[in-house]
């Protein structure tokens, strides 16, 4: 079959999972997972705070000890940005375990990557003066736990293209379903314009990253020892003005941030001081001030911060 209609019949394939996927989530509508009772109250004083803020939020908050949950907005499609790379990387792992590719072995570091739609090349754009370890690798080798890292700490783009170039958007997809998380979809590396102009782009919603995060945090992503490792990569992120701004000093944040114009997210797993565990996701869209939008991240984790220290 010429390359060409190989790829028509990929995207046409892709939309149809994503058909499957909306079909799906129309069904669950009438049984929806609603705001559990003992988080009522927080719900309440959360949208009351969000009434006054340009764009519209979504949040899932899930206790990992009880599996209560508070929702808002929780269903509503966004751009997903970076924190779609935190599905990258649990497939990456899942794959590593199948012996599909190492995680100590290495590849070359390259920037030539083809796009989803014709399979046209595209490339990143580059700062020469990058501190990114990956732009510094350029013509030599990395080691996919090493791409994985720069990934999710230091939300590497080029890192990321580099490791999707080994995955397909159906594996991804059949990995989050999975998982619960089937409203995460990835279809398309960073940058990939002809995708994007198409229409073929990377979205979630709230509770899908609620459950990719309960998943890990429950050792149900991957291996006990694989989500031990990828709870700590997500812990060792450098974008901290989000939800980890607005935690007391003795709690601990593992999560990925993910942010382009107009659109700013925080997701990950919360611990508290007294050992309870938490996964939150605020994501936000249209408000055109990033600098609003993160103090509203921080203002909401706040609240949230102040109820579930104090209903023990």
């Amino acid at each position: 079959m010429p390359q060409s209609r190989l790829n028509t019949f990929r995207i046409l394939k892709i939309d149809l999972l994503v058909t499957v996927g909306i079909l799906m989530a129309a069904c669950r509508s009438f049984s929806t997972p609603q705001t559990d009772g003992r988080f009522l109250d927080l719900q309440a004083k959360l949208e009351d705070r969000l009434r006054s803020k340009k764009g519209d939020y979504s949040l899932a908050l899930g206790d990992l000890e009880t599996g209560e949950n508070l929702l808002i907005n929780a269903f509503q499609t966004h751009h997903a940005a970076s924190t779609m790379k935190t599905a990258v990387m649990v497939e990456v792992f899942r794959r590593a375990e199948r012996g599909l590719g190492g995680l100590d072995d290495s590849i070359r570091v390259h920037n030539r990557f083809r796009s989803l739609v014709d399979s046209s090349f595209f490339s990143l754009q580059i700062d020469p003066q990058s501190k990114d370890p990956t732009v510094r690798a350029l013509g030599g080798r990395m080691t996919r736990r090493e791409l994985v890292e720069q990934m999710i700490t230091i939300s590497s783009n080029l890192a990321t293209n580099l490791l999707m170039e080994e995955l397909t958007p159906e594996s991804i997809a059949a990995m989050l379903k999975s998982l619960g998380a089937g409203g995460l979809h990835v279809r398309r590396g960073v940058m990939d314009l002809k995708a994007y102009e198409a229409g073929l782009n990377n979205t979630t919603d709230a509770f899908s990253l609620l459950q990719l995060y309960k998943a890990i945090a429950q050792d149900r992503a991957a291996s006990a020892k694989s989500c031990a490792e990828m709870r700590a990569i997500l812990a060792r992120q450098k974008y901290r003005d989000r939800i980890a701004a607005g935690l007391p000093p003795n709690a601990r944040w593992a999560g990925k941030t993910g942010s382009i114009t107009a659109i700013n997210h925080d997701s990950g797993i919360l611990t508290l001081a007294d050992g309870r565990r938490f996964a939150l996701v605020i994501l936000s869209q249209g408000e055109t001030d990033a600098k609003q939008s993160t103090r509203t991240l921080v203002d909401l984790t706040g609240l949230i911060i102040a109820e579930i220290t104090q209903s023990r």
